[in-house]
């Protein structure tokens, strides 16, 4: 499971950035090429994102599975309020 996180962030880390200096002395046809390659790498760093996003809650949900949970209520609420129930091990709120 730490090599597909490993992955991930080389991943990440590999990517060319788009270099985007003295664009002021491009032509017309150069600027929407650039464009199109900035559009590019903001695509592919939302997509690298939402990958790393699902990852996380998929481990989320596993350690909140094999957790051998403790339960404990919260004791920081108002009069009115129900006091939330939380795992003193995983640290996540009882679903």
């Amino acid at each position: 499971m730490l090599n597909i996180v490993y992955y991930f962030i080389k991943m990440i880390e590999s990517i060319s950035s788009v270099k985007i200096e003295n664009y002021d002395t491009l032509n017309y046809e150069q600027l929407k090429i650039l464009k199109l390659q900035i559009e590019n790498e903001i695509k592919n760093y939302n997509s690298k994102i939402n990958k790393l996003k699902n990852l996380y809650i998929n481990i989320d949900n596993l350690t909140y599975k094999k957790c051998n949970h403790n339960w404990v209520k919260e004791s920081s609420c108002a009069a009115y309020e129900r006091p939330a129930v939380y795992c003193n091990k995983c640290l996540s709120y009882k679903k």
